[in-house]
């Protein structure tokens, strides 16, 4: 393997690592968002 191509190779994937994981914490708080809106907009019956 060449050292060159293992050099860049480390930054780019740490890239789309931190990329992916950012999209996913997103994702996660505008479900949550979500939810929530779900929640105070329709409120559960109590028994």
């Amino acid at each position: 393997m060449d050292p060159l191509w293992l050099m860049l190779s480390i930054p780019f994937t740490a890239i789309l690592i931190i990329a992916g994981a950012r999209q996913f914490q997103k994702h996660k708080e505008a479900k949550e968002e979500i939810k929530k809106e779900e929640k105070l907009s329709r409120p559960r019956d109590k028994d």
